[in-house]
């Protein structure tokens, strides 16, 4: 509901309060009265618009209904409100009461006035809820008087006419598991095919190979059930870690985003602020110098000669950058700050910075909405675009940081 709010109260004139029984109902006790009762009179009764959502419940029966849902929608026809009921068609646990799933059916099946709605996953739930409630306030729109527009008390601000560029696609790997297997294949057995050499050579010699291997220790050598072992213990951590390995490759062989504003009007825009939220996506750092270690970390590691001015630059970012990002509530948000933005001057950059991940690889495109706040003009301005998906391959994205 806040993000419904975020993106139509202004345009509309409307803001919608949620209320629910389990935070806006009033502990009340009162001679004749019922739970349910006390949930019509301090909820039902001030609600304007009324959603009922059925799963596998149909809820417990009250003196008047045979459940308190039941009961509910009952009264809103009865009163002429607005009315959504919304059935779902999502798998049901496995502990589900049998008889209540039951009752959800026969109660579905019974509805032939109106039109109720199924949804079959939580997006699209949110998809049904937002069309309904944008339904309800045209409804409430068309009922209102009309308004006239206030008398201006002061000259009003220049005009503003921002345009939004994102230039790039998002990063999606759908062999990304295929590349794992293939490495720890290869891996496995290039190791397996050491120790078998290993086996059949003189003590000595082995301790040599083994010394090599490990890294200048010379240890006892290695027996089979300590190196399946090792084995067991290194592919959980690189399956672990593989989604981050991925980004890694990403982050060093993808495009990177790049952003525009241009500012359209006649005059100067001061102090601008523009965030980006690139919905079902994340962003990874743009990583300068690939190396194979951090990508496919070998079963046995060689030692790494120490040197103390060695500075990895791999994934610095630039200082004092207009433009900003991190990762916040599943979506990646880019802040972009400018002093001034000058008439029909466009602004360009952020190359460099951060490459976009695609999270829901059953989008084409990735859904971005921007808004703008600034010195110049009061109140937020905003938009909304979209970013293309690229689908790519894991081993062309190494081709590309081998060469």
């Amino acid at each position: 509901m806040a993000k419904w709010n975020e993106d139509n109260a202004q345009d509309k004139n409307f803001v919608l309060i949620p209320r629910h029984f389990s935070t806006g109902a009033v502990s009340l006790f009162a001679s004749g009265s019922d739970g349910q009762s006390v949930i019509n009179e301090t909820l039902l009764a001030n609600a304007d618009v009324v959603i009922s959502v059925f799963r596998a419940r149909f809820g417990t029966p009250t003196p008047r209904a045979k459940s308190g849902t039941a009961e509910e929608i009952k009264g809103t026809l009865d009163s002429g409100r607005r009315l959504h009921i919304f059935f779902s068609a999502e798998p049901v646990d496995r502990n589900h009461d049998p008889k209540q799933l039951a009752a959800v059916q026969k109660f579905q099946r019974g509805m032939t006035e109106g039109l109720w709605q199924e949804f079959d996953s939580p997006t699209a739930f949110g998809d049904l809820v937002s069309r309904a409630l944008i339904a309800d306030v045209r409804h409430f729109a068309d009922s209102l008087p009309a308004r006239t527009a206030p008398t201006a008390l002061e000259p009003s601000l220049p005009p503003v006419n921002l345009q939004i560029g994102v230039h790039g696609t998002a990063c999606d790997v759908p062999d990304a598991d295929d590349l794992l297997e293939s490495w720890i294949t290869v891996e496995t057995k290039k190791e397996r095919e050491a120790l078998a050499e290993r086996s059949t050579t003189p003590s000595s010699i082995a301790d040599y190979s083994i010394q090599s291997v490990l890294g200048g220790r010379k240890p006892d050598p290695i027996k089979q059930d300590q190196f399946d072992q090792r084995v067991r213990s290194w592919e959980q951590r690189v399956r672990a870690d593989w989604p981050e390995r991925m980004n890694y490759l990403a982050g060093s062989a993808f495009d990177a985003l790049s952003f525009s504003i241009l500012n359209a009007a006649d005059s100067s825009v001061k102090n601008l602020r523009v965030d980006l939220i690139f919905e079902a996506a994340a962003g990874v750092a743009v990583v300068s110098k690939f190396k194979p270690d951090e990508m496919f970390p070998p079963l046995f590691p060689r030692k790494k000669d120490f040197d103390p001015f060695t500075v990895d630059y791999s994934q610095l970012r630039a200082i004092n950058s207009p433009a900003t990002w991190e990762n916040e509530d599943g979506n990646l948000v880019v802040t972009i700050e400018l002093d001034l933005v000058r008439s029909h001057t466009p602004w360009k950059g952020g190359e460099d910075q951060v490459v976009l991940i695609l999270r829901d690889p059953t989008l084409s495109e990735v859904p971005v909405r921007w808004r703008a706040t600034a010195e110049s003009f009061d109140g937020v301005i905003g938009g909304e675009m979209t970013v293309q998906v690229s689908s790519t391959s894991g081993r062309d994205l190494l081709s590309k940081v081998l060469k």
